[in-house]
């Protein structure tokens, strides 16, 4: 799955994109085309938002509660270090 990191990483330094929702569901594991092996995928970019960019004035915390960061639990504004803390909880 390392290379759902990497789809991260490259959404953040790209595409300026924080994804937000980093879950089980947000995960997906396809073959890759030129080798066979699995590669994971990051989906659902719904609540993603550009860095830098205005809140989302949506009204409520967004992404899977199980698998949230423990700061935007606590109300405080999403950074890049949250969706890999959420990786972190998918993977354990």
């Amino acid at each position: 799955l390392r290379e759902a990191i990497r789809g991260h990483k490259s959404l953040l330094e790209d595409g300026k994109i924080l994804h937000r929702d980093i879950s089980e569901n947000n995960i997906i594991v396809a073959k890759s085309v030129t080798k066979g092996d699995q590669k994971g995928m990051l989906i659902n970019l719904a609540l993603a938002k550009k860095l830098n960019s205005l809140p989302s004035g949506a009204s409520h915390r967004t992404g899977t509660m199980q698998f949230m960061a423990i700061e935007v639990l606590q109300g405080k504004g999403h950074i890049n270090r949250h969706d890999l803390e959420s990786h972190f909880y998918v993977f354990t």
